[in-house]
């Protein structure tokens, strides 16, 4: 077969029916033969039609400038949406290790309390609390169970190994007998027995703690 540009074709062609679409064609005539003669690499490739022993020429895409073509749209996608999917995994990736320290936080937070005064006659509280453990403790709540039980909030932050005292009112709740003090941000706490104390005698400060 010999390879023809679509002038040549052109010339040759002697009933060509200008207007009608390729389907139109097909359907009109049956169709004998279909190929795709490239006149240079550089051009468009021509779609050509043998109808009724007469040529038609269709103009297509070369698959050179069709390739180009796709993989400059595919940079360009790759371009536009790269900070957003960087954006996104670095997002991710925070807030995993966020996770991970708030794990490893909750693991190590210790709660204990060194001392409780109770004044039943004056209707108040007094509960000194240490943070043994290895990170900051804050948001504490402090509960007195009575016949109405009580509670209260204080926000101050407790460093690691201090120490520090609360004081509540605990006025027509009835005769406390049993505190607990929690830490709302990593679930820290400790209970005592007021009941389970002797008179006077508050439980004993750890070595090497000086309570100011």
């Amino acid at each position: 077969m010999s390879t023809y540009c679509p002038s040549q074709l052109e010339r040759e062609s002697t009933d060509k029916p200008w207007g009608l679409t390729p389907r139109q064609l097909t359907q009109r005539s049956r169709v004998r033969e279909t190929y795709l003669l490239p006149c240079n690499i550089l051009q468009s490739v021509w779609r050509v039609t043998a109808v009724g022993g007469v040529y038609y020429t269709v103009k297509g895409i070369s698959p050179i400038i069709a390739a180009v073509l796709l993989t400059g749209f595919t940079v360009s996608v790759a371009v536009v949406t790269a900070p957003f999917y960087t954006d996104t995994l670095e997002s991710s990736q925070e807030g995993v290790e966020d996770r991970q320290d708030d794990l490893l936080d909750s693991t190590s937070a210790r709660l204990d309390i060194l001392d409780v005064v109770y004044n039943t006659q004056d209707g108040f509280l007094n509960l000194t609390i240490q943070n043994n453990g290895e990170t900051e403790l804050t948001n504490f709540s402090v509960t007195g169970f009575a016949d109405s039980p009580v509670q209260e909030q204080f926000t101050e932050p407790l460093d690691t190994n201090e120490i520090t005292t609360f004081t509540m009112a605990t006025p027509g709740t009835g005769n406390v007998d049993r505190v607990e003090v929690a830490s709302q941000q990593f679930s820290a706490m400790d209970v005592i027995d007021l009941k389970d104390l002797a008179a006077g005698t508050p439980p004993p400060t750890p070595e090497g703690i000086t309570i100011n």
